[in-house]
């Protein structure tokens, strides 16, 4: 069994041996599966590698793995049958057909761009789901069992970014150029082969660097409509990251616009937050740890934050799987460490995360 650095360390392998602090606290049992929460918590304990599991999963890993696919799989269901996620279903394909059609005319035929319509579509969406962000996050990520397309994926983009800049109080033009930025944010996609977009694992190098182009295409694309500058930039820099290691320009800090800071943001959140052909949908703890461990100084940190934040306190009063089996409730969430909220079990008694290293959340039930 091969040991591991801990900045080698991913997702999905499997924990060999016990592994304790120095001061002989468990940090986590023998066939865990590693998550970022695992990850970000043994870097803070200076666990420095670990012993991981070679060739296949253990039986009592997989076992475990099933029963996280399980709730998280009922979780849905039960979202699936509420009258509101009805009414959302259906408003939502309507927004992903119009982004759909709309995309196809401007590339293929150089048509004008409706920008009222697509706006229309992504704010009813939010305006309609707005009062919970628990519930609007879990509705999104219900739908990509069916739809996973570039088109969804803007619709997805934009709301989440319209809901960051309600958080930090823009002004409603600003907030109607963001998301129209957001839903257009991945137009250059349609100029990338197909074949590189549909494509199920990981892409090559050279893949990449091909899929890199869309924010040039998509720039090239926008800049032959009437469009505010504001708007046309996002699709031009929303790869880009503070800490300059993001594309096209590698541009750093103050240099990044606002709108196209914020929907880097959500960008990635989206795509973290979508099942993979490699991985699972990651469950929103992770992803927040994931961001944390990738680097928080990488985003504009006006934004980040408010945005990890109010995550976590959409969770709260929520049901949730640990990694130990038991459901408990989310009842306080904490603010210096969002993944370690404070949870009660079912026999009421209160549970600081924090003070419980071994303990992770795994799933939203």
């Amino acid at each position: 069994m091969p040991r591991v650095a801990i900045d080698k360390l991913k997702e999905g392998m499997v924990i060999a041996h016990d592994i304790k602090s120095t001061k002989n606290q468990l940090l986590l049992v023998k066939d865990s599966v590693l998550t970022s929460q695992m990850i970000t918590q043994l870097a803070c304990y200076g666990i420095d590698s670990a012993f991981v599991v070679e060739g296949d999963m253990p039986p009592a890993a997989k076992e475990k793995v099933m029963k996280f696919k399980e709730v998280d799989e009922a979780y849905i269901k039960k979202l699936l049958k509420t009258p509101q996620f009805q009414t959302f279903k259906k408003n939502y394909f309507s927004a992903a057909d119009a982004v759909e059609v709309q995309f196809n005319d401007i590339v293929s035929r150089g048509s004008k761009l409706e920008s009222e319509e697509l706006l229309a579509g992504a704010n009813r969406l939010f305006d309609e789901n707005a009062s919970t962000a628990y519930a609007l996050l879990g509705m999104l990520n219900a739908l990509k069992m069916t739809d996973d397309s570039t088109y969804s994926h803007c619709v997805n983009v934009a709301i989440i970014a319209r809901m960051i800049g309600t958080w930090v109080k823009m002004s409603q033009k600003d907030l109607d150029k963001l998301t129209l930025g957001a839903l257009l944010h991945d137009i250059g996609k349609c100029s990338v082969p197909e074949e590189i977009i549909k494509k199920s694992g990981r892409l090559l190098p050279r893949e990449y660097e091909i899929v890199k182009m869309h924010t040039t295409y998509g720039y090239g694309i926008l800049r032959g409509q009437e469009l505010d500058p504001d708007v046309i930039d996002v699709a031009l820099h929303h790869h880009e990251r503070n800490d300059g290691s993001g594309y096209p320009h590698g541009l750093m800090g103050g240099g990044i616009a606002d709108f196209a800071a914020i929907t880097a943001i959500a960008d990635v959140y989206d795509a973290m937050t979508s099942p993979r052909i490699y991985r699972a949908a990651m469950c929103p703890f992770d992803v927040i740890a994931t961001y944390e461990r990738e680097g928080l100084q990488k985003y504009d940190a006006r934004y980040i934050t408010i945005f990890l934040r109010k995550i976590a306190d959409s969770y709260i009063n929520s049901e949730v799987m640990m990694n130990n089996g038991e459901v408990v409730r989310i009842i306080n969430t904490n603010e210096q460490h969002l993944t370690r909220p404070m949870v009660q079990n079912s026999a009421g008694e209160i549970i600081k995360l924090e003070e419980c290293p071994e303990l992770y959340i795994e799933a939203i039930c």
